[in-house]
């Protein structure tokens, strides 16, 4: 018997003694949460962890400053320098409506979801960007020579999130009824008020973008609670009416 016949004899034994003799079978253990076990530091507890749902919170501040904002358009003045933008802009649609929906969207990213990051940190975003344009701080609005230059300004901003909310509408249609409608009426929000900085003439189309805006603010909210309210956390839950496909 030659080398190679050797080698070959030992690795057969090897495997037969390791099959036939009783030796302990190779398994894939995993933590209660699905990962992969690795016990390679035994010196450190293995456990896994588990990621909270940042939907209910980036909705919660959606909703919340869409509230606040849109209200004012259902009375007398628009997006003007008024004591309420100057007071409440810079805290609640920057630091709630802004920053806190961002971080809500870069923690959706981390959970692989794909809709709720790109809705949650664009959204945030638009409400920094909007609070810069309204606020008197900022100084963008004194840089228009002529009024009607920077309402025409304000109406081109939002007609662009119209655009990006019609294309969100579409991908949303999978979701929940809930979430489905609440896109729905942002993007009617964002017609009217939209029109209203083309037509300020008109002022029943703010005041019809306020509505719609407060409608989208209540759907945000029942959205939101339906996420929030689980069979852990509370004694009745609220439906959002899923869409999701059943295979």
């Amino acid at each position: 018997m030659n080398e190679s016949e050797n080698s070959l004899s030992n690795a057969e034994k090897g495997h037969q003694g390791h099959g036939d003799l009783g030796g302990a079978a190779l398994r894939h253990a995993v933590t209660p949460g699905g990962h992969s076990l690795d016990t390679t530091q035994p010196a450190f507890p293995v456990y896994h962890r588990k990621l909270a749902n940042p939907a209910p919170l980036g909705l919660a501040a959606f909703s919340t400053t869409t509230f606040l904002l849109v209200s004012e358009c259902v009375g007398p003045c628009a997006f003007r320098p008024t004591l309420l933008n100057i007071l409440l802009t810079p805290t609640t649609s920057v630091v709630y409506g802004g920053i806190v929906q961002i971080i809500a969207g870069i923690f959706e990213f981390f959970c692989g979801n794909t809709f709720g990051c790109t809705v949650f940190t664009s959204y945030g975003a638009f409400w920094i960007s909007f609070a810069m344009i309204i606020s008197p701080w900022s100084g963008i609005a004194a840089a228009f020579d002529d009024p009607a230059e920077f309402q025409r300004a304000i109406g081109f901003f939002l007609l662009s999130w119209l655009v990006f909310t019609v294309i969100v509408f579409f991908a949303s249609l999978r979701s929940s009824i809930s979430l489905v409608a609440t896109i729905f009426w942002l993007m009617w929000a964002f017609s009217f008020l939209a029109a209203g900085e083309f037509r300020p003439d008109l002022p029943i189309l703010h005041k019809l973008g306020g509505v719609f805006g407060i409608i989208t603010a209540m759907c945000g909210y029942w959205t939101m609670a339906a996420g929030l309210l689980t069979p852990e956390t509370a004694y009745f839950l609220v439906p959002s009416g899923s869409l999701a496909r059943r295979d």
